[in-house]
């Protein structure tokens, strides 16, 4: 199991009330601010890039400051990545936990998963156009980015946390449609490129798409993109060798899952 992420333990959500005066909470703040300052400066310049010292005035704290509440460097970095996808998992997880809660019962048909998996893409393509609630930021992108380049110490940091999340449920689906075992190598692999479709359309900052000439994106431009995406992810299972019939069932829940 992987451990409690850094950043968790070094602060409390950005929700929690502050009471007047309270040491602690303002201690709290200061926190957050050395975190928001990080995943910037990170992302910006990278860990060899980064200066501790331009982090700190950044933040608002001295160095003695920084070293109090993360512990350097290395700490701070691995806290910062954490921050970013603690937040990420948040969006993400209710639709993991269902997906769970149903393998875990009685036998999912390939039916009931095919509609499960779609699930699983549509709530990572929201997290991608900012339909999740989440508020995706640029910085995101690029220390995501750069941590592939430059992981953090300690284990493998990206698949324990929210690709871990996503992942596991997406291939256990396919799987099941697929009739192979949940550890399935090529399963885990259609996994992340099914998923890695959604990825495409994260928007800028301000929210435009500009491969598609979209300043926004609304209801029907999702629908667009969504039915897209399905209709790929049919395509690939049933060349992987997934029923077709099975997969869709009856005429109606073919409707059913395209107008989902």
């Amino acid at each position: 199991m992987p451990s409690k992420p850094l950043a968790a333990r070094a602060v409390r959500s950005h929700n929690t009330p502050s009471a007047p005066g309270d040491k602690a909470s303002r201690g709290d703040v200061a926190r957050l601010r050395v975190l928001n300052a990080a995943v910037e400066e990170f992302a910006a310049n990278g860990y060899r890039g980064t200066s501790t010292r331009t982090l700190a005035a950044q933040a608002g704290v001295n160095l003695a400051g920084l070293s109090y509440y993360f512990g350097g460097k290395p700490q701070l970095y691995r806290a910062a990545l954490d921050h970013v996808v603690r937040q990420i998992d948040e969006a993400i997880r209710p639709v993991a936990e269902k997906v769970a809660a149903a393998l875990a019962g009685e036998a999912v048909q390939a039916n009931e998963a095919y509609p499960l998996l779609l699930n699983c893409l549509d709530s990572w393509l929201d997290i991608m156009l900012g339909r999740s609630g989440l508020q995706w930021k640029p910085s995101w992108s690029l220390l995501l980015t750069r941590a592939a380049i430059e992981p953090p110490e300690g284990d493998d940091w990206l698949y324990h946390s929210t690709a871990s999340l996503i992942l596991k449920p997406a291939a256990a689906l396919i799987a099941k449609l697929l009739g192979r075992p949940s550890a399935d190598e090529e399963c885990q692999i259609m996994a992340i490129a099914l998923l890695g479709q959604a990825s495409a359309f994260r928007r800028d900052h301000d929210g435009r798409l500009p491969a598609l000439g979209w300043s926004s994106i609304d209801a029907e431009q999702r629908q667009a993109i969504r039915s897209v995406m399905h209709r790929g992810t049919a395509a690939a299972l049933v060349a992987a060798g997934a029923d077709a019939k099975a997969l869709w069932g009856t005429g109606d829940q073919k409707t059913a899952v395209e107008q989902s």
